[in-house]
């Protein structure tokens, strides 16, 4: 269901895992999720207001199911949109929701608009990469006008969620 009155936020930054760790220990009252890739780490996390990141990306969820847990596959569509293109792309949301819902292996979702920005993020957690590699070759991707230059061309980015264990093998280290 769509979120009105006062959305909840999501909050991202890419660092290096000890720097992440050591602000996530500042911020005990937050719940961080660590997410790694080839480029790196990835911190995440959810709330109403407070934004620690000094040079991290703030969006507002339109849509959103499930929770997000520290285990899995997550899979970051970027969509540009531009701004003629809009209402018809937030219209197709919850058709879109309702489509991933049913997908076997999902475990949650969020649908983000980037503050300030015509791009959105459709962030899904995944028990597996192959959960999600079946869902999309399975699902018909949402039509958007692409805009004429490259750099604003849609893309998505893979994530391994690093789970408690990891983490405080790496704590110990």
């Amino acid at each position: 269901e769509r979120i009105k009155d006062d959305p909840m936020r999501v909050y991202m930054t890419n660092g290096t895992l000890p720097f992440l760790l050591k602000l996530a220990k500042k911020h005990s009252d937050i719940t961080f999720f660590f997410m790694k890739n080839e480029q790196g780490v990835l911190a995440y996390y959810e709330g109403t207001k407070k934004k620690i990141f000094s040079s991290g990306r703030t969006y507002e969820a339109l849509e959103q199911y499930g929770n997000v847990v520290m285990t899995g596959f997550v899979a970051m569509e970027h969509i540009p949109i531009q701004s003629d293109s809009k209402p018809v792309f937030e219209k197709q949301l919850p058709l879109l929701k309702e489509q991933m819902i049913k997908a076997d292996g999902l475990i949650s979702l969020r649908i983000l608009k980037q503050r300030r920005k015509n791009h959105y993020v459709i962030l899904s957690q995944w028990f597996s990469k192959k959960d999600y590699e079946i869902w999309k070759e399975k699902v018909e991707e949402i039509t958007v006008k692409n805009p004429a230059y490259f750099l604003n061309r849609r893309f998505t980015t893979g994530y391994h969620v690093i789970d408690e264990e990891e983490l405080q093998q790496y704590e110990e280290k």
